[in-house]
């Protein structure tokens, strides 16, 4: 088994050269950090659009990661967490998605690997969209939640100067929160590029 991991600062076209290449991944890790106090504003956006990236069919491949354990007291992480999976993150949780914990230590970060090789490989939406499907990305379901907060935020607020290419958007905000994905192959060695 070949095992690869890549760390995207953007939703770039790794993935998808992969996935055009017979390749599917076993999961994706969404990141995030218990000692953030609220889960607002960007966070909710681009938790929404990691949502339209995978689709509901693929959630059940998602590992919600919560991290900074150490930079909170125990009890006020484990009251963000319990939130967390209560309200923001229980409608992926509810499609099969699992939350686990990173200690900022190898073994748990190989637990959390773990987690993920016991997964059917999969498709995830944006591949299927823009691969199968032929569409432009702004034809995709993330392009669509894009566009639906473009034209939300230029109708509440004159502040924000925003780019007519929507597709520039959404790279851009996609950039703002790191993805992890995990492409499961065939092959013999294991390798680790985060």
């Amino acid at each position: 088994m070949h095992i690869d991991i890549h760390r995207f600062p953007a939703f770039q076209a790794e993935p998808l050269n992969r996935y055009e290449k017979g390749s599917q991944l076993a999961g994706v890790i969404y990141i995030h950090r218990i000692s953030d106090k609220r889960f607002t504003g960007i966070a909710g956006r681009n938790f929404k659009m990691f949502r339209k990236l995978c689709g509901d069919k693929t959630l059940k491949n998602v590992v919600l990661v919560t991290n900074m354990w150490g930079e909170v007291p125990r009890d006020v992480g484990e009251s963000r967490e319990d939130e967390l999976s209560s309200t923001f993150f229980k409608p992926v949780l509810d499609k099969g998605a699992q939350m686990v914990r990173h200690h900022n230590t190898a073994q748990s970060a190989q637990d959390i690997i773990r987690v993920i090789m016991k997964n059917r490989p999969v498709v995830l939406q944006i591949q299927r969209e823009l691969v199968d499907e032929h569409k432009d990305i702004v034809d995709t379901a993330a392009g669509e939640a894009v566009n639906r907060g473009l034209n939300r935020s230029s109708r509440n607020t004159e502040r924000y100067h925003l780019c007519q290419d929507r597709t520039v958007y959404l790279l851009s905000v996609m950039s703002i929160q790191t993805f992890v994905t995990v492409a499961v192959s065939s092959g013999a060695a294991a390798s680790l590029n985060v």
